[in-house]
């Protein structure tokens, strides 16, 4: 553990913060005070449609508010929560309030140091990131201090060490990371082409008292970094090594893990083209061993797929399988010009996207032998085209065509078969005299699989810049049961400042942002939310 703090000391070198550097630092200045406040309350009721229970409350609130004081080269902040009791899906560890997260920065030309909470993220994330995704309800910040030395343009270097939020807790394992990052652009006379390479070394330390020996109390995470750009193209990729690291999410395996991460795309005139490649093996990394769902991550490991914004697209979204994953994704859009044969007089954009997924390739022993080999059994596919034309100044017509497939049993643990949809969307936007607009969805997903088949419809009405209204509905049928999950809302908008509030059901599932996920219950009532920054 003693070298980790021998090279945080090394990054951070011998700056002392005498009473004389404060003074010029402060000087007469007042300083800067800014910060936060968010709120989202919820009143439930029993709906035995759809199977939604009312807590014993009755209510599920979780509020936030930040506070940053900045002075000279000093910045200060602290952020207190509070869930009384946390909304339905949240773990009820939340239930408490208090300061969550303080922290102190001092940052000059080449020294940036902060001792407190911290985010970070070293290259993808794929050993690294703390990050707060509060609908997720993530926030693996860490606590302790982190050191960015700059020596010359060019060149960055970071050191961190520290341990995970867990809830309003920490967890028992030690953070420990190096990263450096080149610009050999800046260093070396290159024209034409940006070549930026990167390194980075992740620990954990959590002592172990049982019986093995042999057991790992250390684990590591090598990151090889290298990421290429010209005028019109862009290449990057990150290879992950890491030692065996045996825990609760791979049934305290022994084997070691590994990751790569390839992103390729082009822009030329009317045409952009992305493709991404990944292949993950037993690549979880959590600061406890024994954690379990969104707990102490301390990577990132989102679907590489196309996140959808409609409604009935989101009911079968993809989840990672750290364990062992192969596929990738490509994007392709294209926008013919004004004037053309097919961009008519104000253009038209073409979007193709497909995304596939599969276990590892193994062999009659269950060996992962072929690095690249595609496994039988798919994960998930996704292959969608968006036709999106504006047919006069204040009317737009987008068309969507979504064909997915979704191992359930895999990424929920549900016993199902593979179930296939086919999902059609119209969406019109007509823009009204002083700067109001209607929004308009029709959705329908078919399959005859799982909960069969799907209906949607919204209907949303804005006044720029104030006010917004919607009025939506899902509909299920052709199962067991027929359900709607009906929802009205409004929101008021002043400034920074954002009053919503909306009636509903709320469908029961995985709720997913950036490509991470969490399961939410079905749930029928009021919500009222309520945030600003200053």
């Amino acid at each position: 553990m003693n070298k980790y703090l021998l090279v945080l000391l090394i990054i951070g070198g011998s700056t002392v913060f005498s009473s004389q550097v404060v003074g010029q630092s402060f000087g007469q200045e007042v300083g800067q005070l800014s910060g936060g406040f968010e709120s989202t309350s919820q009143f439930y009721k029993n709906d035995e449609t759809i199977n939604a229970q009312k807590p014993d409350q009755g209510l599920g609130t979780n509020n936030y508010f930040k506070l940053d004081y900045s002075i000279g080269q000093f910045t200060f902040g602290v952020r207190y929560e509070a869930y009384l009791p946390p909304l339905l899906g949240y773990p009820e560890e939340l239930n408490q309030k208090g300061v969550v997260n303080r922290f102190a920065t001092y940052q000059n030309e080449v020294l940036r140091v902060t001792a407190g909470n911290f985010y970070e993220q070293f290259g993808a994330g794929l050993i690294l990131r703390a990050y707060e995704e509060r609908l997720l309800g993530i926030d693996n910040s860490i606590d302790g201090i982190h050191v960015q030395v700059t020596p010359k343009p060019g060149i960055e270097l970071t050191g961190l060490y520290g341990v995970q939020r867990d809830n309003f807790e920490e967890g028992e394992g030690q953070v420990r990371g190096l990263d450096v990052v080149l610009e050999l652009n800046e260093l070396l006379p290159i024209n034409g082409l940006t070549i930026r390479p990167g390194w980075s070394l992740v620990s954990k330390y959590q002592e172990y008292t049982g019986p093995d020996e042999s057991f790992p109390e250390v684990v590591d995470a090598y990151s090889y970094r290298l990421a290429l750009s010209g005028t019109t193209y862009s290449v990057d990729a990150e290879y992950v090594d890491k030692s065996s690291d045996p825990s609760v999410a791979n049934a305290f395996s022994e084997e070691k893990g590994s990751a790569l991460l390839v992103n390729a795309g082009y822009a030329g005139s009317g045409i952009g083209i992305n493709g991404t490649f990944r292949r993950i093996e037993n690549s979880e990394m959590r600061s406890d061993r024994t954690a379990s769902i969104n707990r102490l991550w301390m990577n990132y490991l989102p679907a590489e797929t196309r996140q959808h914004g409609y409604l009935l697209a989101n009911i079968y979204p993809y989840n990672a399988q750290a364990l062992g994953e192969i596929g990738g994704q490509l994007d392709i859009t294209y926008k013919f010009a004004r004037e053309s044969m097919l961009g008519g007089k104000y253009g038209t954009k073409v979007a193709l996207n497909f995304s596939q997924y599969h276990g590892l390739k193994t062999d009659d022993n269950g060996e992962n032998t072929d690095f690249f080999g595609f496994g039988e059994e798919k994960y998930y596919q996704d292959f969608n085209v968006e036709f999106a034309k504006k047919l006069s100044r204040k009317l737009k017509l987008t068309l969507t065509y979504i064909n997915q497939k979704y191992n359930k049993e895999q990424v929920e643990g549900v016993p199902s078969d593979l179930i296939e949809t086919q999902i059609g969307v119209i969406e019109i936007l007509q823009k009204l005299a002083s700067r109001k607009s209607i929004r308009l969805e029709v959705q329908h997903l078919w399959t005859d699989q799982d909960m069969k088949n799907w209906a949607a419809g919204l209907i949303e009405f804005n006044m720029a810049p104030n006010w917004s209204f919607y009025l939506l509905d899902q509909f299920n049928y052709g199962g067991t049961d027929e359900v709607h999950y009906y929802q009205a809302g409004l929101a008021y908008m002043k400034g920074s400042t954002r009053i919503g509030a909306n009636y509903g059901r709320q469908r029961g599932g995985l709720l997913c942002v950036g490509g991470v996920c969490r399961f939410v219950p079905a749930a029928t009532g009021l919500s009222v939310s309520v945030s600003t920054t200053f």
